[in-house]
């Protein structure tokens, strides 16, 4: 009973702007500090000019910087901090705080993975048409077959954020870097109509008998084919997420943290091209009396349809990685409060 309502709370909870069981909590992978030594030397230009005393994140905010910085960062429930525009294909920003303030139902990192429109792969078109019958009662030739559509836009990848923080308080914070999902595939190109069918020979008399009888028009060749659809973009990865503090209270804020790192889906793949019309048929060929008018060619088929084309593949998983900063890194930025040495 214990166990059920465990999972119960853990699948109700809210986490920043979505349920816990919306988000695929990533493991954090662990690595030395001295792979974060740039990041750090690039921050503790920051403590020494002193950080922003306080700061507060309500509903949607929008940051363009690099760098965001502050003694006391308060995120409100449900309110997002959302890196844009340029962000996304591996760009790094930097979120530095003394103390995380979470309250209520918590709040979100993440960045401006949907796009402002949705991009549309271009049209392709129509076919050219097939010719006409060559001769007199001739059937129309096939249409062209449509070609395959134009392949979906890719998905960006999201960036890299780092997250420098001495302790963090109250609730749970949510990490949204997953990738962009990849967009539709073009629509295959509609197959070429039929040719006309030529007229039938005209028939002849002579002395009042009929010496060439009239022909039959020609049918109407068959459309072509539609193009396959186009391959659906490939999906964004997902980004990186870097939460650097001090070792005493690394494995606490990991647990803190629900980071979601997957890849963005790939595309739909595009509808395919409808078929060609049938090209018109040949009219009969008209005969002088006694001469009998003969019979008007068949309509050409319709062409088939296209296929859809295939869905665009999924991007990279993304990593969370954490690090405990060494006792120097920890003065270097000032994450205590106090002042360097």
């Amino acid at each position: 009973m214990k166990l059920m309502a465990m999972l119960f709370v853990l699948f109700t909870q809210t986490i920043g702007s979505r349920s816990a069981a919306d988000i695929q909590k990533a493991t954090p992978q662990p690595i030395p500090p001295t792979l974060v030594v740039e990041a750090v030397n690039r921050l503790a230009s920051y403590a020494t000019s002193g950080l922003a005393p306080e700061d507060t994140i309500k509903g949607n905010r929008i940051f363009e910087q690099t760098i965001v910085a502050a003694n006391v960062l308060t995120f409100e429930p449900g309110s997002r901090m959302i890196f844009t525009p340029a962000v996304g294909d591996r760009t790094e920003r930097f979120v530095f705080v003394r103390t995380l303030r979470v309250m209520g139902t918590g709040g979100t990192i993440t960045w401006a993975r949907q796009p402002e429109m949705i991009r549309t792969a271009s049209p392709v078109g129509k076919a050219p048409p097939g010719e006409v019958g060559g001769g007199e009662g001739a059937d129309g030739r096939q249409g062209m077959d449509g070609q395959a559509g134009n392949p979906g836009y890719p998905g960006r990848s999201a960036p890299t954020v780092y997250l420098v923080v001495n302790r963090i308080e109250g609730g749970s914070l949510e990490i949204d870097l997953r990738g962009q999902d990849g967009s539709e595939g073009g629509e295959g190109q509609t197959g070429g109509d039929g040719g006309i069918g030529r007229p039938g020979v005209r028939g002849s008399a002579v002395f009042g008998r009929c010496q060439t009888a009239s022909g039959n028009g020609g049918n109407g060749g068959r459309g072509g084919n539609g193009g396959r659809g186009g391959e659906g973009g490939r999906g964004g990865s997902g980004g990186t997420f870097i939460l650097l503090t001090s070792e005493q209270a690394l494995e606490k804020m990991a647990d803190m943290l629900y980071v979601d790192v997957r890849p963005g889906k790939g595309g739909d793949g595009g509808k395919g091209g409808d078929g060609g019309q049938g090209g018109e048929p040949g009219v009969g060929g008209r005969g002088e009396p006694p001469c009998q008018t003969a019979a008007n060619g068949k309509p050409g088929a319709k062409g088939d349809d296209g296929p859809r084309g295939a869905s665009g593949p999924p991007g990279s998983e993304g990593l969370f990685v954490k690090t405990a900063l060494t006792e120097q890194q920890v003065r270097s930025l000032q994450l205590r409060g106090e002042s360097k040495k």
